[in-house]
């Protein structure tokens, strides 16, 4: 299982796979958000393994 830490704090799990497709999976826009692994942004095609925490960034911008 990964371990995801949403923006709300709470976390989830899912099975290991693209960080493209547990975004698409937690209904969550792609281009709203980042992932991130510790300090280290991650882009869509990296592939998280078993027991990895990354933590979704909601991107905000005003007008």
């Amino acid at each position: 299982m990964v371990f995801v830490t949403m923006p709300d704090g709470s976390i989830k799990e899912c099975q290991q796979k693209r960080i493209k497709e547990i975004i698409l999976e937690l209904g969550l826009n792609e281009n709203a958000v980042l992932v991130a692994k510790g300090d280290e942004l991650l882009t869509p095609d990296i592939y998280v393994a078993n027991r990895d925490e990354i933590r979704i960034i909601s991107v905000v911008s005003g007008g």
